[in-house]
């Protein structure tokens, strides 16, 4: 007898397991190319990552700052003030730049990749930015060359005022009625600029016209005891009075005191009250434009006033 067993064969399905975490995000790490500490999902690697960082920037940001101060009075005692106050900026930038490259590659990051994509947005902006460049270039020749300081008073382009800052991009100055104006440093370099104090000394120039009927003699004499008895004047170089031609109106001269930069305003209103208040005890006279109409053969009829009003229409 045959007995035929038949094996009850069950189809059990094994259920797969999970696949981990891990690998999917590694490969959405390799797409992307986001920091490994992404990837592995370690909480524990990302708070030391964060904490590291976190005191990589507190501590690097205190030392530069400090450093910074330090440095601040030794550049001012041994460079002129532009160079120094540039050179601080230069020093801030690379360190902070620094500090932040650090602390990308503390949390993870590839530095290289990223150095690769600034420079490639670099040079797009250095080409989009070609008149920026140029500024900080030309910055960098006039704290160079240190033609211009803090507190010079220059003029460029008709406008007249005192430099309150040297910066990468632009000088700015403070004109007299206390407005800022903003020039740039490619404007200075290309442009001839009138430096006002850049010595010691300053010649004071003031024009004056006496009339034709004055005894010129007495005119000089009168000028030169103004300018050797007024304490601003220097003796060296000797002051100058200068034939200016003749006027329509009289005779001038230009009269050349040469002071101290920081007195030549006060310097120029002392003269011009002194010289009118000689003038007038000695009388000498300061001509005023006068025109003179001849009349020739009746060619322009000249009537009184009382006749043109006699002439003119009455109304009623």
């Amino acid at each position: 007898m045959i007995v035929i067993a038949s094996v009850e064969t069950t189809s059990s399905t094994t259920p797969t397991a999970p696949v981990p975490p891990t690998e999917s995000i590694h490969s959405f790490n390799q797409i992307i190319d986001l920091p490994k500490w992404w990837a592995s999902l370690d909480i524990h690697t990302i708070v030391v990552s964060v904490i590291h960082a976190s005191i990589w920037l507190l501590v690097s940001s205190i030392v530069l700052i400090v450093l910074c101060r330090i440095l601040v009075p030794i550049f001012h005692k041994h460079m002129a003030q532009p160079a120094a106050a540039l050179l601080i900026k230069l020093i801030k930038l690379t360190g902070w730049s620094i500090i932040v490259v650090e602390t990308f590659a503390l949390l993870g990051f590839d530095i290289i990749t990223l150095l690769g994509a600034a420079s490639i947005i670099g040079v797009a902006v250095g080409f989009a930015s070609q008149t920026s460049l140029s500024n900080i270039i030309s910055g960098l020749f006039l704290v160079g060359e240190r033609q211009i300081n803090i507190g010079d008073i220059i003029e460029i382009e008709g406008v007249r005022g005192t430099v309150d800052a040297i910066n990468l991009m632009a000088v700015q100055l403070r004109l007299p009625d206390n407005t800022m104006v903003r020039i740039p440093n490619e404007l200075i370099i290309k442009n001839p600029v009138s430096n006002a104090t850049r010595f010691e000394t300053r010649r004071c120039d003031i024009s004056i016209s006496v009339d034709y009927d004055s005894d010129l003699d007495t005119v000089l004499s009168v000028v030169n005891k103004i300018l050797k008895e007024h304490p601003l004047c220097l003796d060296s170089p000797a002051p100058s009075i200068l034939f200016d031609g003749f006027q329509d109106s009289g005779i001038g001269f230009i009269i050349g005191a040469w002071c101290q930069c920081d007195d030549y305003v006060q310097l120029r209103l002392d003269l011009a009250k002194q010289i009118k208040k000689e003038f007038d005890q000695v009388g000498i006279s300061i001509p005023y434009p006068i025109v003179s109409v001849d009349a020739r053969n009746g060619s322009i009829p000249i009537t009184s006033k009382n006749e043109s009003q006699s002439d003119s229409p009455v109304k009623s």
